[in-house]
This record gives structure tokens, C-alpha cells and sequence, in this order.
């Protein structure tokens, strides 16, 4: 099968075991949902590479998650953050599209 509709069929299938596993009473309706959810939206990112790092940041998250619950995913959210805000692309600030530039010093005619 091609890669895509290979993919595709795995998600649907694993939306069906997922459907008996919980009418066996063996996991919660929210978690199928919440799994489903994260299944389809893999299929979102459309450049591989950027999909490789996802996959890898969703997996640290994860386990940051088993050792120190919500306060860990928090603190590692705002790690990502503060990181994401120290990269620079092609010398400008990662986030630059976020920043005004009213309160900038350097912007000001003197």
C-alpha cells in the first residue's frame, strides 16, 4: 500500500480496536477520543522533518508528565518558550512576528 494509505488504515483500525477496548470496559470514552484526536492531527504537519521533532517534543512531554504531572508539563511548556524566544532565524528573533516594535529604543528618532 502507499505510504498514506497505509497510515490512514493503521489510525482506522487502531479507532476500531480503540472502540472495542472500550466497550470492554478496559479504558475510558475520553481517552479514546483524546487519542483519537492526537492520531488525525499527526497528519496535520505537512514537512517530515518538523513532524520527527513533534513526535520527539510530544514524547519529552510525556515523560516529563509521568514524573511531575501537570506542574512538570507546565514548566516544560514555559522551557519551550523561553527557548523558542532565544532562537534566532537569519538574525532576526524566532518570535519577531509576535514582538511590537512601539516599545523598541532603537526604533526612535532621535
Amino acid at each position: 500500500m502507499p505510504r498514506s494509505v497505509g497510515s490512514t488504515a493503521a489510525t482506522v483500525g487502531g479507532l476500531i480496536l480503540g472502540q472495542a477496548a472500550q466497550q470492554a470496559g478496559l479504558v475510558s470514552s475520553i481517552m479514546i477520543i483524546v487519542t483519537s484526536v492526537v492520531a488525525i492531527s499527526n497528519f496535520v504537519i505537512p514537512n517530515s522533518t518538523f513532524s520527527y521533532f513533534i513526535r520527539i517534543l510530544k514524547y519529552a512531554f510525556v515523560i516529563v508528565a509521568v514524573f511531575a504531572g501537570l506542574v512538570g508539563v507546565v514548566v516544560g511548556l514555559f522551557m519551550l518558550v523561553v527557548y523558542l524566544c532565544n532562537m534566532r532565524s537569519f538574525g532576526e528573533p524566532y518570535f519577531a512576528l509576535f514582538q511590537s516594535k512601539a516599545g523598541k529604543a532603537s526604533d526612535k528618532v532621535q
